[in-house]
């Protein structure tokens, strides 16, 4: 699922940079077998264009189906 601009024009993550506080810490999971698809690659691409640094986990296994985690730190402000 791609984020789309909500009623106001602003993405998913561009909200949450304005909420979060310096120091949170956003987590996003995504599923292995997804991770290569546009959607995804857009998905992560946004979270680095609105975050300093963004680390990706290795695969767990143990979920079901296999999944990703992104960390997302130090949000970005854009304007303010």
């Amino acid at each position: 699922m791609a984020y789309s601009p909500g009623p106001d024009g602003r993405g998913l993550h561009a909200v949450i940079t304005e909420v979060l506080a310096p120091t949170g810490i956003f987590t996003q999971f995504g599923y292995t077998w997804t991770r290569w698809a546009p959607p995804a690659r857009r998905q992560l691409a946004d979270l680095r264009a609105h975050f300093a640094e963004v680390t990706t986990s290795r695969t767990v296994w143990r979920n079901v189906p296999p999944a990703i985690v992104h960390e997302a730190r130090r949000p970005l402000t854009h304007g303010r």
